[in-house]
């Protein structure tokens, strides 16, 4: 599962890593990098509880978008 949960977090300058960059751009240090956290925990949780809640029903494929 791919989540792309802050704006521009793959393209980072060159000086700065992917989270340094999420960083700067919130005026209160890490709060858009913790919002982007929360946001990928809050959809992927959904994801892997339903995966492992009915293991029976994914075991033998991979799940698709619907």
């Amino acid at each position: 599962m791919d989540l792309r949960t802050a704006s521009d977090f793959t393209v980072p300058p060159p000086d700065k890593t992917a989270a340094d960059f999420i960083a700067s751009e919130a005026s209160g240090g890490y709060g858009a990098y913790m919002e982007s956290v929360e946001a990928a925990y809050l959809i992927g949780s959904k994801v892997v509880n339903e995966i492992a809640t009915h293991w029976d029903k994914y075991a033998g494929h991979v799940p698709a978008a619907h």
